[in-house]
């Protein structure tokens, strides 16, 4: 399968280490997808001109992924500041302009061109391109990962999932409250409803679950000694839409997402790669 990821690409800033790994959401998912046996993965995002960006293509190239479409600006390429506390990362600060907020990502025709070549375009509720949902749409299937903010915004489910083919999200609220499982089936056929073909909720330990063709999967974890939680669902992302794309089995794709969200969790960074990180302003 094919895949194109619409969105965010950044440093992660791990401030204890002195280090920062390639990620961003939309990134993240491409090189995965890659790592799961997808034929192909591009980016379509914003990254700056500085030596971060620089490297942060350099990686991306290096794992494969088609950059041909990814803009490139002459500001600092966004960053967030990380802490691993208990294998699980903590984010304690951000670039004060974060790219995709200050320049804002319009899809152009070119670049829907460009996504016709694909099977399918992930992005996410960080990609700032809820407006071209439709149009993309139009032009390819569209995944797309609400992350842990469908519970409380009704109006944007409503608005964004009639374009959506299938559906990520976070079995828990953005103050990191956990739904029950019977709350989150109920809102998974709600959502359906509404559009995408899939819903997709990871559960955190619990596990995750799809709601397809009223039917509903269930997978559990699989257990690991976790180093650092960074990139692990958009990893989960990565690997369920490529083997449902090889297979259009919802429960194989669900177990392959759950192994492959696991080895995600047991190295640092959402991909690997350590770069030196030098201080930065706001961080100091």
């Amino acid at each position: 399968m094919r895949i194109a990821t619409v969105g965010d690409a950044c440093c992660d800033c791990y401030l204890d280490e002195g280090v920062w790994y390639p990620g961003g959401q939309a990134l993240n998912v491409a090189v995965n997808a890659l790592h799961d046996g997808a034929e192909a993965a591009g980016f379509l995002g914003i990254v700056g001109a500085d030596q971060r960006g620089q490297a942060l293509r350099e990686l991306a190239a290096g794992e494969g992924v088609d950059l041909s479409r990814c803009r490139v600006v002459q500001e600092p390429t966004s960053y967030w500041g990380v802490r691993i506390v208990d294998g699980d990362r903590q984010f304690e600060d951000r670039s004060e302009e974060c790219l995709d907020e200050l320049y804002g990502l319009r899809i152009s025709g070119a670049d829907r061109t460009w996504l016709g070549c694909f099977d399918v375009c992930h992005t996410t509720n960080e990609a700032g391109v809820d407006a071209s949902l439709e149009r993309l749409h139009k032009t390819l299937p569209v995944s797309y990962d609400y992350s842990v903010y469908a519970w409380d915004d009704e109006s944007w489910v409503t608005a964004t999932a009639p374009h959506i083919d299938i559906a990520f999200l976070s079995g828990e609220r953005e103050d990191g409250t956990l739904l029950d499982e019977k709350d989150i089936c109920a809102f998974a056929r709600r959502l359906h409803e509404l559009g995408p073909q899939l819903v997709v909720c990871t559960l955190g330990s619990r596990g995750s679950l799809c709601f397809y063709a009223g039917d509903l999967s269930h997978t559990g974890i699989v257990p690991v000694e976790v180093a650092d939680t960074m990139g692990a669902g958009d990893s989960f992302a990565a690997a369920f839409l490529v083997r449902w794309f090889e297979s259009h089995d919802a429960e194989a794709a669900l177990s392959f997402a759950a192994k492959r969200a696991a080895i995600t969790c047991t190295m640092h960074g959402a991909w690997g790669h350590p770069q030196p990180l030098q201080p930065i302003e706001s961080l100091v």
